[in-house]
């Protein structure tokens, strides 16, 4: 017993290993191989030329931000609001679902790696199409996908009338496509 301590470690990984069956060796031999793949596939896609443009350095001045989306829907609606008759002052809240979502225009690469004569793989690279303007890089954008409204709250100082209420909760659900359980209508000073 006292004999396995004195061994060096490298002794011990030797010996654990020819105690191994020949069906456990082969399932580590082929994790040893994928390992071995993958980090020569991390070496060679991570080494990239450094001209190629990625999403982190493009100027994204152009697109609105969500934030900016819900205060100008905010702004609309409470103009809209305002004009109906006997509402009075108006105040609007909306919550969206999600952020905005740009669809951005790709380009796909297959590359093909024979590493020897039985192992070979296929990999595919996507990456945005860039085009240059006078403000920098940008990408080229094919879709947006605007937030979906959650819910909508506003805040009036004449809706103590029903049908004027109802007016507003109609005007709300017409323009942004909102359920009225997700519209709160509420009486303000």
């Amino acid at each position: 017993m006292g004999e396995s301590n004195n061994k060096s470690p490298l002794e011990k990984i030797k010996e654990r290993l020819f105690s191994i069956d020949l069906k456990s060796k082969v399932k580590l031999l082929v994790l040893v191989a994928v390992l071995v793949i993958i980090g020569v596939l991390y070496i060679n896609y991570s080494n990239t030329d450094n001209n190629v443009s990625t999403l982190s350095n493009i100027d994204y001045g152009y697109y609105v931000s969500s934030l900016d989306y819900c205060d100008t829907m905010e702004q609309k609606l409470e103009n809209v609001l305002s004009g109906l008759s006997g509402v009075g002052d108006v105040q609007v809240m909306v919550t969206l679902e999600s952020s905005m979502e740009l669809v951005f225009a790709n380009t796909t690469e297959e590359k093909i790696n024979n590493s020897t004569a039985t192992n070979s793989y296929t990999v595919q690279i996507t990456t945005p199409l860039i085009v240059e303007t006078s403000n920098g890089q940008m990408p080229i954008v094919i879709k947006e996908v605007l937030p979906k409204v959650k819910g909508v709250l506003v805040v009036c100082s004449g809706v103590n009338n029903v049908s004027t209420k109802l007016d507003v909760i109609h005007a709300v659900q017409s323009l942004l496509d909102v359920k009225n359980s997700n519209i709160q209508v509420l009486f303000g000073k």
